[in-house]
């Protein structure tokens, strides 16, 4: 079986993906009381720290697993989207809202700043983007797919 240059950047990008998702989620239960104290810490979460304390590396354990097996892969691009657009939302609210901020020291990358983390969110999103648009099944970037629905014969009843 031939593998073609799309499968192999998807996975590519689905493997930088795992590997992040399982940093981030065990790096913040081995440091689970520093970590439930940063979260405390931060603007809007500050009050549910005591659930997202155990929900974010949940939800992080959960993209591993759907990226990790290839059935449920495209369903993890997704989820994994869809968590990392929540990330970057909530890491721009933050700096369009508040003058203090307190400090990232428990993240992925503890020695970035709150817009150098925006960033990289924002080309981690991209990634995942380019996943799902290099992806096989997304019709819309399948131009055969595309050709024979633009010139098929109008269908007539009988």
């Amino acid at each position: 079986m031939k593998i073609s240059t799309r499968q192999i950047i998807v996975q590519l990008i689905a493997a930088v993906l795992i590997f992040l998702f399982a940093y981030a989620a065990l790096s913040k239960l081995l440091n689970f009381k520093t970590f439930s104290f940063t979260l405390g810490q931060m603007p809007v979460i500050g009050s549910y720290a005591s659930p997202a304390t155990v929900l974010i590396p949940a939800m992080n354990l959960l993209a591993v697993l759907l990226l990790l097996v290839p059935r449920t892969r495209r369903a993890g691009l997704f989820y994994s989207l869809a968590l990392l657009t929540g990330y970057t939302g909530y890491i721009a609210y933050v700096l369009l809202s508040f003058q203090q901020l307190p400090c990232s020291c428990n993240g992925i990358v503890p020695w970035l700043s709150w817009p150098q983390h925006l960033w990289l969110n924002l080309i981690i999103v991209a990634l995942v983007i380019t996943s799902l648009l290099l992806s096989k099944r997304f019709i819309a970037i399948n131009p055969s797919a595309l050709a024979n629905a633009d010139n098929r014969e109008s269908r007539k009843p009988v």
